[in-house]
């Protein structure tokens, strides 16, 4: 039987945190949301420029959607209409099995959920994933006037123009990202979406069509905090990874290099659910 211990919360197999630098290879503007003539970056109480966690796994979730379907595999969105439970009926049977049988509510989650659902979470279902906020402490704003574009159908506003603030190229972010429970195909999972962020395939932020948005990691690193630091198989689907992954205080090439075998995993393993 499998241990399902992708979705499990009540034991904790493995822990494991990623930890790095990110450099910003163009302008990045992860902004507050409010409308008007100037759009400012988000910042902390001190006045720096962040990436909050929430984004982050936005962006996580978004591109391993697109690196989960060039694999073949079946994954939902997670929006409120667009997830695993509610696609196949099964969301009200699982509401009520929380309350009144949790084996069948796990029987029902393993069986019926997509990777991105076991990973990042879904309705009634806590990821197994935890961003930080990346709080700059070596950045530069500036800010830039642009035409203002309509929301509604993507038209130039005559005359209207937008003032954009945001971090400038060279201002550096911190990266931390924990998981648990993740086998070892889910942490290169996890490393294919930070090597296409790397490569500068995914864009961060707001202003993608004007170019910003493309950070790549200076440093990375990956630890195992708790569990076997040999990294076995945890699961059935799982795989084993081979030799040496001393993936500490690396250059971003360098530890994509070193992961291969991690991101292998993924690529080649074959994933039971959902059924």
């Amino acid at each position: 039987m499998v241990e399902m211990y992708l979705i499990r919360k009540d034991v904790v197999k493995r822990v494991v945190k990623f930890e790095g630098v990110l450099r910003a290879d163009s302008p990045i503007l992860v902004g507050t949301g409010e409308r008007g003539p100037i759009k400012e970056v988000m910042k902390d109480l001190e006045g720096r420029p962040m990436i909050p966690g929430s984004s982050w796994k936005g962006v996580f979730r978004s591109s391993g959607e697109r690196i989960a379907r060039r694999k073949g595999l079946k994954v939902c969105s997670g929006l409120t209409n667009d997830n695993c439970l509610k696609n196949g009926g099964l969301d009200k049977v699982f509401l009520n099995s929380l309350r009144s049988d949790m084996d069948q509510a796990k029987r029902i989650a393993w069986n019926n959920t997509c990777i991105n659902c076991k990973v990042f979470g879904t309705i009634s279902i806590l990821g197994q994933v935890r961003f930080l906020d990346s709080i700059s402490q070596d950045f530069k704003l500036n800010t830039r006037a642009m035409t203002a574009i309509s929301r509604k159908d993507g038209s130039v506003v005559g005359g209207a123009l937008v003032t954009l603030e945001y971090a400038d190229v060279g201002s550096r972010f911190p990266f931390t990202l924990f998981t648990y429970n993740l086998p070892n195909y889910a942490l290169g999972y996890m490393i294919l979406i930070m090597e296409e962020i790397h490569n500068h395939l995914v864009q961060v932020g707001g202003n993608k069509s004007r170019g910003f948005g493309f950070l790549s990691f200076e440093k990375l690193s990956m630890e195992v905090l708790s569990g076997d630091q040999s990294l076995p198989k945890l699961d059935e689907d799982d795989m084993e990874v081979k030799g040496s992954l001393d993936l500490r205080n690396l250059s971003g090439k360098e530890f994509f290099e070193r992961a291969k075998p991690l991101m292998e995993a993924f690529r080649n393993v074959k994933i039971s659910y959902p059924s």
